[in-house]
């Protein structure tokens, strides 16, 4: 239960472009309408067979190509040959099949890359692809090595690792990623290196387990984790330009411990907070100057907690799957700088104001979309 929650906020949207907040959620409107995504630079062809791929002409001029295998019944031996004519591609993501064709760098000029990987290797030839930028590997837990040449790609700006345990997690090398960004880890067991201090640019992390290591990165804007005990973010506090913060808490929270810790994040601006069964939020305290506030699967709470009519700036509210959250009162509408209000999936929601001009609502149950 308390693990779920933190696959559903690494819902990444690539190819439709970048929100100004980086974070998406799945069982929210937030990218939909509020937040105007800018459009890639890519506008990739979708292609889901080996005979489409095998077919195409003028293979030389796609520059972005998105691959998702429809067949299951492929062999899983499989590999695919044919994408190595594409000698001109910036952009591939690649999904459904077994293996990555064997001289995968001769697309040189790949600057980003998505695959997921089924087997136990990955090609040192990743790792020899010099331009690349983006390079996300994901579903890896078969995987028993990472190609250390991985970490020597000095135009990396973005890298994502999913299932890494039995390689080893993270290898210290990755401190000469110099030029890393973004760094997402999705698995529960990784410590994170003392080298990754050495990441002067990296400004975004998603990391499954809390460590006091993260909460030494200054240069941290956005962090996606997880906790299980109040204790786990002490030091958060220390995080001066974090804008960006996405947290479960349970019922065992100490609210006095995490006040305090938020307390000291003045430029936050985009916090999403997901729970369990806590019944009363109205102990939580935070900063002044939160625009997205999104509260999910609080299935304990009854109303909206009374802190959140306190915040002056807010201007997106979502409260979902809050299974006990029976009606929301008048005085939402005095909330003069609240533009959305997002009410989905809270199942015994039965009585609510009409909503005065300039909110725009979305109140949607179970199976809608």
């Amino acid at each position: 239960m308390r693990f779920w929650s933190f696959f559903t906020f690494l819902y990444a949207v690539a190819i439709q472009g970048q929100s100004k907040f980086d974070l998406k959620y799945e069982n929210t409107d937030l990218n939909k309408d509020y937040l105007k995504m800018e459009q890639s630079l890519y506008k990739p062809l979708m292609v889901s067979s080996i005979e489409e791929l095998a077919a195409m002409q003028s293979k030389e001029t796609v520059k972005a190509l998105v691959f998702v295998l429809s067949d299951p019944y492929m062999p899983r031996e499989t590999s695919i040959e044919v994408m190595l004519e594409f000698t001109n591609l910036e952009y591939l993501e690649y999904y459904g099949v077994p293996k990555m064709p064997d001289g995968i760098d001769k697309l040189s000029k790949l600057r980003f890359l998505s695959f997921h990987v089924y087997g136990s290797e990955i090609p040192d030839g990743v790792g020899r692809l010099k331009n690349l930028e983006t390079l996300k590997l994901t579903i890896c837990n078969n995987v028993t090595k990472i190609p250390e040449n991985i970490y020597s790609l000095k135009k990396l700006k973005e890298l994502e690792l999913g299932g890494i345990e039995r390689a080893g997690g993270l290898s210290s090398a990755v401190g000469n990623l110099s030029n890393l960004e973004k760094l997402t880890i999705t698995s529960a067991a990784i410590d994170l290196p003392a080298e990754i201090l050495r990441l002067g640019k990296l400004k975004y992390l998603v990391c499954q387990r809390p460590q006091a290591m993260i909460f030494k990165i200054k240069t941290l804007e956005t962090l996606c984790t997880i906790h299980n005990q109040s204790e786990q973010l002490k030091g958060i506090k220390n995080l001066k330009n974090l804008k960006e913060l996405s947290l479960s808490i349970f019922d065992d929270v100490d609210f006095d411990e995490l006040n305090a810790e938020l307390s000291g994040l003045k430029a936050l601006k985009y916090l999403s907070l997901s729970g369990s069964y806590i019944e009363d939020l109205n102990a939580l305290k935070l900063p002044a100057g939160i625009e997205v506030l999104i509260l999910w699967s609080f299935r304990g709470i009854k109303e909206i907690p009374e802190f959140v009519y306190g915040l002056k700036n807010l201007k997106y509210l979502a409260v979902n799957d809050c299974y006990n959250l029976q009606y929301v009162p008048q005085k939402i509408n005095q909330m003069q700088n609240l533009e959305y209000l997002e009410l989905k999936y809270n199942k015994n929601l039965v009585q609510y104001p009409k909503f005065r001009d300039g909110i725009k609502v979305n109140i949607k149950g179970y199976g809608e979309l």
